[in-house]
């Protein structure tokens, strides 16, 4: 199994994963780059001179003035922080003269195994005008452990959006049902109250309405369904008008 992911790859496999109709790009994986979920990377195969830092036997303290390196053949892939002006679109390639490995140790880019140990101040210098390589957009690589990390953490966020939605939309249901109760619960009373000239009422009682009910033969309007749903609209109702306010 690879470890790295392609550009083209990383870009499909977190639009798949996102679950909706957003066309990511390579500016978003720079965002991502930025807050520290992804990395860019570039497959290099040569050598690479890692300074070393070289302690005073008297002082203690690290030599300034010399600094020979190491120089190691490397084949495998290193990053940079300018990688992201591709991702970014500000340059189309890039040259690179340094870059960093995955342990954030600086390293010079070399294309020959040459011995390395110079002075600073002097004026030549042992690297030849074909050390520096240049990158392109298309050359970009990714941790698959890093796209595969973050596609979990965008799948838990999918899956805590999709219960809270639930959640909302089961509490307005309740909510909902609740209402259409008490609504019932006022009809039955105002349907069953004597009111008016004749003081008398629509009708005499509930069982009055449940048979003019019955005797239009609807279905899932049954007997027993019935006394249910008006038992249940008079207890929220009765709860409805404990709850509101008390007029001063």
């Amino acid at each position: 199994m690879l470890d790295f992911y392609t550009l083209k790859e990383t870009l499909k496999m977190v639009a798949e994963s996102s679950n909706d109709k957003y066309t990511y790009t390579a500016n978003d994986i720079a965002t991502l780059c930025r807050a520290g979920k992804l990395t860019p990377f570039f497959s290099y195969n040569r050598y690479v001179a890692e300074k070393i830092e070289i302690l005073h036997g008297n002082t203690g303290e690290y030599y300034e003035d010399f600094s020979p390196h190491t120089i190691t053949p490397f084949n495998g892939y290193l990053t940079s922080r300018q990688l992201l002006d591709l991702l970014d679109g500000y340059r189309d390639s890039i040259i690179l003269e340094y870059a960093h490995n995955d342990k954030e140790h600086e390293l010079k880019l070399v294309a020959n195994n040459v011995v390395l140990g110079r002075l600073e101040s002097e004026a030549y210098s042992p690297y030849s005008s074909d050390d520096a390589i240049k990158v392109t957009k298309e050359q970009l690589f990714f941790k698959r452990e890093q796209v595969q990390n973050y596609i979990a953490e965008l799948s838990e966020q999918l899956s805590q959006q999709t219960d809270k939605l639930a959640n909302d939309h089961k509490q307005l249901s309740e909510r909902t049902e609740k209402s259409y109760q008490t609504t019932i619960g006022l009809l039955l009373e105002l349907m069953t109250t004597p009111k008016g000239i004749d003081d008398k009422a629509p009708f005499h009682s509930q069982a009055t309405i449940i048979d003019d009910i019955l005797d239009k033969d609807i279905q899932g309007q049954r007997k027993t369904t019935l006394e249910n749903r008006f038992r249940d609209a008079k207890v929220m109702l009765a709860d409805a008008k404990k709850k509101r306010p008390k007029l001063n």
